[in-house]
């Protein structure tokens, strides 16, 4: 069954209209689907067409009005859907022999999924309930509106029916990047799975079925044995460490607890307080680094806005560069102000977040608490990552300020302090204190960050730097390239 629209009535007299339609005989529902219906095909959407009109269409009551009212067709159409759908709902249609497909057939027809299908009928698919050859009330969508949506939209669908498709290649290879990025970060299948078919432009959701397909392979096969199904029933042995941590990763992806309780040879309750434990030893394994001095939030608290500065200008030496290292250390600074507010919100979340596991009670962990903390978490993260790739302009400006006053000029030069600034750059964020109980008022980050990587380049040894300047700019650019990456600082 699919998903009622989150959608409301553009015209409020067709919603007071609806709701007299809906105390009439089930009879007269029924003509009046029919002719909401036949009304909706003959509407034109740049039109405007008086309200006595329309229900004279619908009802077939005419009243006489002295002033109508005007409605805009591109306004009336949703309206006469959801009206058509709420009618029709109440009263399903019987079965005739006009020809309907169902969402699936319609699917198929289109090669989309069913979600698509639901936006669609916001762009003007027509649909309707009625009653199927079971008995059974479900959503059909006649051949004569599928027809006319194709018409009207038939590019949208040629690109929907050729971008759903992925080649058994591009989702081999999706699949191999998935498994890295999970190997290295503790994130849903999902997520994982929008953010990798995002950048290869390909649908989301047949990656997150390989994905969870492919976690089920590794997973022990299904206990059939009676022994086994006894041992199930009475919750009769525990898991070892390792089986905790596959069942708990396994659930995080989107396996069912269905399938868990029979590839462990579980109950499913059994499956859900493993699960929690395993939430609960990692939420407490979690290194929280924030300031002493940073108070908890007392309530929900907006995140301040990210404002940002002028764009760093690309130097001549930079043309060399991979496209993507030169967006790195030329993306525009975040203002002081607004980094200021950001870090400081940063740090009273993780206080809140610390606040809020020490309150967890391994034993009976509740569900709602262990969700807001790893939202806490997952938020603290993605602000750490926004401050951070707002750095490397900064870093860019400083290297090149004092390679202007330095015999070392050159492009290998500068490789080597970028890399010694992207080194020192994590870990000043992390030493910065923003609440500092002896500070009454602390240095900005921004010129924090600066005095410190001024220091470090100033003390720069001469023969390190030579060593690293034998190998070749290629080489220097592949590795500042990878220290990129690994502070997540490529887009």
């Amino acid at each position: 069954m699919p998903r009622r629209l989150n959608q409301t009535f553009r015209c409020s007299p067709l919603q007071d209209l609806l709701g007299q339609l809906v105390r009439a005989p089930a009879p007269r529902r029924l003509v009046q689907v029919q002719r909401l219906e036949g009304l909706h095909d003959s509407i034109e959407s740049e039109r405007a067409y008086p309200l006595d009109f329309l229900v004279f269409q619908i009802t077939g009551y005419r009243r006489e009005d002295d002033n109508p009212t005007l409605l805009l067709g591109d306004a009336i159409l949703p309206d006469l859907r959801l009206m058509i759908d709420a009618l029709s709902r109440i009263t399903p249609v019987p079965g005739s022999d006009e020809l309907v497909l169902r969402p699936k057939e319609l699917a198929t027809r289109w090669r989309v999924s069913l979600k698509t299908l639901d936006r669609y009928r916001r762009l003007g698919l027509r649909w309707r309930w009625q009653v199927a050859r079971e008995g059974q009330a479900l959503t059909v969508y006649p051949l004569t509106a599928v027809e006319r949506f194709e018409q009207d939209h038939g590019h949208r669908l040629d690109l929907a029916g050729t971008h759903g498709r992925w080649a058994e290649a591009d989702l081999a290879e999706a699949v191999v990047r998935a498994l890295k990025i999970r190997s290295r970060a503790r994130v849903s299948a999902n997520r994982l799975a929008r953010f990798v078919a995002g950048k290869m432009g390909r649908p989301a959701e047949t990656l997150r079925r390989r994905l969870v397909r492919e976690l089920v392979e590794t997973l022990p096969p299904p206990r059939q044995d009676a022994a086994s199904k006894a041992k199930r029933v009475k919750g009769v042995g525990k898991l070892d460490a390792r089986g905790r941590r596959l069942m708990a990763r396994a659930h995080r992806m989107g396996v069912s607890p269905a399938v868990l309780a029979e590839r462990f040879g579980r109950s499913r309750s059994s499956v859900y307080r493993v699960v929690q434990a395993e939430r609960v030893r990692e939420a407490k394994g979690v290194l929280i680094k924030r300031s002493e001095g940073a108070r908890a939030f007392d309530g929900e608290v907006a995140v301040p806005k990210a404002v940002y500065g002028s764009a760093v200008r690309a130097s001549a030496g930079m043309v060399a560069w991979p496209d993507g290292l030169q967006r790195v250390f030329t993306r525009a600074p975040l203002t002081r102000v607004s980094e200021q507010a950001l870090i400081g919100y940063l740090h009273r979340l993780l206080a809140t977040a610390a606040g809020l596991r020490d309150e967890l009670d391994p034993a009976r962990p509740r569900t709602g608490e262990l969700d807001r903390l790893e939202r806490m978490l997952r938020q603290a993260d993605e602000l750490r990552v926004l401050v951070l790739r707002a750095q490397p302009g900064r870093l860019m400006t400083l290297a090149s300020q004092h390679l202007a006053v330095s015999d070392d000029a050159g492009p290998l030069g500068l490789l080597d302090l970028l890399d010694l600034g992207l080194t020192d750059l994590s870990e000043a964020f992390d030493a910065y204190d923003p609440f500092h109980p002896t500070a009454v008022n602390p240095a900005p980050f921004e010129r924090y960050l600066r005095l410190r990587l001024q220091r470090h380049f100033a003390v720069m040894e001469p023969e390190a730097g030579k060593a690293r300047r034998k190998s070749a700019l290629e080489e220097q650019l592949a590795v500042l390239v990878e220290h990129c990456k690994s502070l997540n600082l490529m887009d």
